[in-house]
């Protein structure tokens, strides 16, 4: 309200100076007067310049004539002997008042200077008096409009006044509403986020939705090639019923026909080897498992680990057992074969080639079991027992490998029983020597490196016994395991 009231008494205020007459006239006069005095001013001064300078040729003329009298008057008198100081004294006088005189035309000078200048500004104060009168009778003839703006203003501020308590007294609904705008602004933007992120999904499903109908087309294309196709083989196939319709019916039931129907294909047998019954197809996992066996029991019996005498090398002492050995194993597969040809009736398809087959095959059993047994003692036996179940499995010696478990296929090529079995196989099937040739060398690699293997555990032994020195056989037998 305080506002409002200060407002209309500037504009009261302002609205009488400027509508007043004498206010108006006064100052008029007052810009008119100061004018005057500029100018009368500036005459003045050009006026005082000139009579400094009327003064200072007067006095130069003066000064010049007294020189003269002066010097008239001591010429005139040169018999007094007293005129000579007066002379000299008037002249230190008149040398004394021509400097003054100079300095008098100095700031004679500089005053009219200053004149000049002045008259320059009072000139500018003159044009700028009657821009001021110009401006003045201006405002004057706008002086209604600005009393009418004043009032406008004076309403203007009632409004605003009324606006700001009504601002005021709503300011709780304000804050209220710009809450619900805040959150209704946050779920505009999730709603954005989601409609955005729901394009993108429809923009993948209509790029799906297009590769999907240009599948459909080409499949559409292929299937009316292939229904265009099926025409064509429909009608063949009806084309060749119809003809072998006609045909049957132009065949008459006779027994060349009957037996031509009943037997199209004429089968050839032709048998690459004969085996006469299960036993001889069991045979080969058997042989396996009975030289393993006896290999087993050697083995247990016999004290390959002992060694008389003095220590030469680790293959003397290999040497002094595998003597033994040796004909033990090509006893067990004559005594074999003798067993099997003379009480089980065992005919083979090559004698020699069984044999050939089970000597490989039993070397290579005793030199896997002579390697485990020096160096495990019994337990290497025991160890050896178990192996033999994994192999029982493993070989494929009762079903093929291909319907057995996935461990057995596993473990199939990693069996030296896999090699017998195959080897005694050929031999007792085809007696084809190409048959057993692989299965040979496979068993016979394996007899050469564990023979390799036990030579340098022979050879590592003698070394250790010769300085006392303790191996892992000797802690086992200590422990009563060997």
């Amino acid at each position: 309200m305080t506002s409002r009231v200060n407002s209309q008494a500037i504009g009261n205020e302002v609205l009488t100076s400027v509508q007043s007459e004498q206010g108006y006239v006064a100052v008029h006069e007052g810009i008119s007067d100061a004018v005057g005095g500029s100018y009368a001013a500036g005459y003045g001064s050009g006026t005082v310049a000139n009579a400094g300078t009327i003064a200072y040729n007067a006095v130069l003329n003066a000064s010049g004539d007294i020189a003269v009298s002066a010097a008239k008057a001591a010429a005139g008198s040169g018999a007094l002997a007293g005129a000579e100081g007066v002379v000299l004294e008037v002249n230190q006088n008149m040398n004394s008042f021509g400097s003054q005189l100079d300095s008098l035309k100095d700031a004679t000078q500089r005053l009219a200077s200053g004149s000049k200048q002045l008259s320059g500004g009072l000139n500018q104060i003159y044009a700028g008096t009657k821009q001021v009168d110009d401006g003045l009778a201006t405002l004057n003839s706008k002086s209604g409009v600005l009393a009418a703006g004043v009032g406008q203003l004076d309403s203007g501020a009632g409004s605003l006044l009324e606006g700001v308590t009504k601002l005021t007294s709503n300011s709780n609904a304000l804050k209220a509403g710009a809450a619900g705008l805040s959150e209704g602004t946050i779920k505009v933007a999730d709603a954005v986020t989601q409609i955005a992120d729901g394009f993108d999904e429809l923009d993948l499903g209509a790029s799906q939705i297009a590769d999907g109908a240009k599948q459909l087309q080409n499949g559409s294309q292929e299937l009316g090639d292939g229904l265009g196709d099926l025409k064509e083989g429909t009608i063949t196939l009806h084309d060749a019923l119809a003809d072998g319709a006609n045909r049957v019916a132009e065949n008459k039931a006779e027994d060349k026909n009957l037996d031509m129907f009943s037997a199209p294909v004429e089968l050839v047998e032709h048998n690459l080897t004969t085996v006469e019954n299960n036993g001889h197809g069991m045979a080969a996992y058997m042989m396996s498992v009975g030289l393993w066996v006896g290999c087993l029991a050697f083995c247990l019996m016999y004290p390959l680990t002992k060694y008389h005498g003095k220590f030469k090398n680790g293959f003397s002492w290999w040497l002094s057992k595998a003597v033994v050995a040796a004909p033990v194993g090509i006893l067990m597969v004559i005594v074999l074969m003798m067993v099997m040809s003379i009480f089980l009736d065992f005919t083979p398809g090559s004698m020699i080639k069984t044999v050939i087959v089970a000597t490989v095959a039993v070397t290579a059993f005793m030199c896997i079991q002579y390697f485990f047994d020096i160096l495990f003692g019994k337990a290497g036996s025991f160890l050896m027992l178990i192996f033999m179940v994994l192999q029982l499995t493993g070989s494929a010696g009762t079903y093929p490998i291909e319907i057995s478990g996935h461990l057995a296929q596993v473990l199939h090529k990693w069996m030296p029983f896999t090699y017998s079995v195959n080897g005694f196989r050929a031999a007792i099937a085809a007696g084809d020597t190409e048959g057993i040739l692989f299965e040979v060398e496979v068993l016979a690699g394996i007899a050469i490196v564990f023979t390799i293997l036990t030579i340098l555990v022979f050879e590592f032994r003698g070394r250790c016994i010769e300085k006392n020195k303790k191996m892992l056989y000797d802690w086992i037998e200590e422990k009563g395991l060997a």
